[in-house]
């Protein structure tokens, strides 16, 4: 009897249209014409390896798209998306990343940050993050400021569009990782190859099925770290028979678990059920913990590639036990800013009501990126606007689930004072990689 294949997230071709700043056309161009090159290669590596293993979607990714912005207006960053959607369609990839960039370095993305939200609107494939704090550079306050400036303006925008789906292409970053295949946060770094591949391989539904409940923390790590070590020589191979019909490398294999609303076997919140903890309870963030550990453990074990990010994702609105709690309003933001402490990026697909003021998300972010800069981490913040009074609010198109609003305290008016120095600094020696 035939084996049915693996399932695996996805597969990311990450794109270097080349460092040289130029004009929006010529980046253009230059895109396109890496991806007629290299797609076909990776058409025929996905049928080659078919037998043992299936990509749920196809992604690509580009380097941060402010790396080559050589005085671009917000009308430039605008035909960029547009033509990075077009791409994402004539190659029927679900996302296209890397309409990103950080407001720390020596090319700051102010000007990106102005048309974030209009090109998110305008599109339905586009991804992208504005990176605002590093570990040993700090927060910058005027690209915080930039970010809620882009939440107001979809949310602005949201009656008229009526989507959501814009808030869910859109984070907030600190210490981002690049070659993730996971959107928003898909880029791609400089390098001497023009194109390469990333690979998510999404194995929670195989934790889950191995997390036999009622077992010692330790005894049920070791068996979650041997099953991620199955995975991770699995995704080994695949990677290998990947390299040897394209010639392209690939440079990460990413075991992050990542939830969709498709019930208990799709949820991180169930697998820490079946490990005996509880998200809106005290030892959740200690097996947490563990369970992170578990995914890096098990993948070194199996594999010596990049792993990317690599850890639990609890993106709230897709994970069908985190909403659940939200709904019961048992989880509150509290439980998760602590979460994120240890988890994948942090606040992540977190709706909160419109009428929320402007200091209070303001202080939310930073608070959020303040542990990322601390704990030398990948941090984010994906928020979501609903309309006051809304019960909950649904994504129409490419993205999964549903959202129901959290209930932020009263926020620091800290940050809502203005500064007279654009950073706050948070020590550390990490450099900042998007600058």
């Amino acid at each position: 009897m035939a084996v049915a294949p693996a399932l695996f997230r996805t597969i990311a071709v990450l794109i270097d249209p080349g460092t040289a700043r130029c004009a929006a056309p010529e980046w253009i161009d230059r895109v396109n014409g890496r991806l007629d090159a290299v797609m076909p290669l990776v058409e025929r590596a996905r049928a080659a390896v078919g037998a043992e293993v299936r990509f749920e979607s196809l992604r690509i990714a580009t380097t941060p798209v402010v790396h080559a912005a050589e005085g671009w207006s917000p009308a430039d960053y605008l035909a960029v998306a547009d033509a990075m959607d077009g791409m994402a369609v004539r190659h029927d990839a679900e996302f296209i990343g890397g309409f990103c960039g950080s407001t720390l370095g020596r090319r700051p993305a102010a000007i990106l940050a102005a048309a974030f939200a209009e090109a998110l609107l305008a599109t339905d494939r586009v991804c992208g993050f504005l990176n605002v704090a590093q570990t040993g550079a700090g927060l910058d306050l005027h690209g915080l400021r930039a970010c809620v400036d882009a939440l107001r303006t979809m949310e602005r925008r949201q009656p008229e569009t009526r989507r959501l789906d814009a808030f869910a292409k859109f984070a907030v970053t600190a210490n981002v990782v690049p070659a993730s295949p996971f959107m928003p946060l898909a880029y791609r770094e400089p390098g001497e190859d023009a194109c390469s591949v990333s690979i998510g391989v999404g194995c929670l539904d195989r934790l889950i099925a191995a997390a036999e409940p009622g077992l010692p923390i330790d005894l049920a790590a070791e068996r979650l770290t041997q099953a991620v070590r199955d995975e991770a020589v699995r995704a080994d191979g695949v990677a290998t028979a990947i390299e040897q019909h394209t010639g392209l490398q690939v440079v990460a294999l990413d075991f992050s678990l990542v939830p969709r609303p498709h019930g208990p076997s799709s949820s991180v919140g169930h697998l820490l059920e079946r490990l005996g903890a509880s998200p809106t309870q005290t030892g959740a963030l200690a097996v947490l913990s563990v369970l992170n550990n578990v995914i890096r453990r098990g993948a070194l074990l199996g594999t010596t590639r990049g792993l990317a990010l690599s850890r639990a994702f609890l993106s709230v609105s897709e994970d069908t036990v985190l909403d659940r709690a939200a709904r019961d309003r048992r989880l509150t933001l509290q439980h998760l800013l602590a979460l994120s402490a240890v988890c994948s990026v942090g606040l992540d697909m977190v709706a909160l009501e419109s009428s929320v003021e402007d200091d209070v998300l303001l202080s939310l972010i930073a608070d959020q990126l303040a542990i990322g800069c601390a704990a030398g981490k990948a941090s984010s913040a994906r928020l979501i606007l609903l309309p006051a009074g809304s019960v909950e609010g649904s994504f129409e198109t490419r993205i999964f689930g549903t959202a129901v609003p959290l209930f932020p305290d009263e926020g620091s008016k800290a940050f809502a004072r203005g500064s007279s120095a654009p950073f706050v600094y948070h020590p550390g020696d990490s450099a900042t990689p998007l600058g």
